[in-house]
């Protein structure tokens, strides 16, 4: 923001400013001053809207929904890819405390010895100052005598993770805080089956029992809880992972996030953006 003032100041003001927040927490005094010089705030959601000054309009993430679509049979593809079991259960993105993996650890140690076709999946980097706290999920999935029902895949490339929320058949995000969380709108598109926890643009996407389930952040028991119910019906699980996909499909298309960005700039500019 400090560099895009200065622009706008060399230019004479020949420049607008967007600037975009996810966050959802308090700034500092220079933070709020700062971005209150903006000339457009777009907020991806009600709750970051609350924490910032004079925004412009809401606008969430969009999701390519013809990139990330489900597949005819998932479980054909799970086991094609030479996975353990025959359905995935899967968090993705960064391994570390703050996404909660540790959560999901635990509850999948609870859960996979009632669903012997269940196995865990862990999708993403762990960076060199995270693997003490991956070391010690290993060693504590090691100590349960569960590591054949974990697989961690490692980095996965942008261009390929659809595939694996493909394969997945049920998608978990249980973040201690998240700012938006586009990885279970990403999921919920392929068709998986979504549980998260109650942070983040998460309560925007789960209408509790009609496109998943939320938990509280960082409670393990409600997490089990809400595993045991959708591996228990696997009606459920279908009906869930259909639902999901068409509310993001209904309401969080990376079209509708253009088009109402379009409409933020035109209006800045005064109408003088093409459509």
């Amino acid at each position: 923001m400090i560099f895009a003032l200065l622009v706008r100041w060399r230019s004479r003001g020949k420049i607008k400013i967007v600037f975009t927040s996810a966050a959802q927490r308090f700034h500092g005094r220079f933070v709020r001053w700062i971005t209150g010089k903006m000339d457009a705030i777009v907020a991806t959601s009600k709750p970051a809207a609350a924490f910032c000054p004079r925004v412009t309009a809401i606008i969430g993430h969009g999701v390519d929904c013809e990139k990330f679509h489900p597949v005819a049979d998932r479980t054909r593809d799970w086991q094609q890819a030479g996975l353990p079991g025959s359905l995935g259960i899967g968090v993705f993105g960064r391994v570390r405390e703050e996404k909660g993996v540790d959560i999901f650890v635990e509850a999948m140690l609870e859960v996979l010895p009632e669903f012997p076709a269940a196995t865990a999946l862990i999708v993403g980097e762990c960076l060199l100052r995270d693997q003490p706290f991956k070391d010690r999920l290993v060693k504590k999935i090691r100590a349960a005598g569960l590591e054949q029902r974990f697989v961690w895949t490692g980095y996965i490339p942008n261009e390929q993770i659809q595939i694996w929320y493909q394969r997945t058949a049920i998608a978990v995000a249980c973040p201690r805080y998240e700012g938006y969380g586009l990885t279970l709108f990403e999921a919920a598109a392929c068709g998986c089956a979504v549980i998260g926890s109650n942070t983040g643009a998460f309560p925007l996407l789960i209408e509790e029992g009609k496109t998943g389930f939320l938990t509280a952040p960082g409670d393990v028991e409600s997490l089990t809880s809400a595993l045991r119910s959708m591996l228990s019906d696997h009606v459920q699980l279908k009906n869930l992972g259909g639902a999901a996909r068409e509310k993001v499909v209904r309401e969080f298309s990376v079209e509708q996030e253009a088009r109402q960005l379009a409409k933020v700039y035109d209006e800045l500019l005064g109408g003088k953006t093409s459509s």
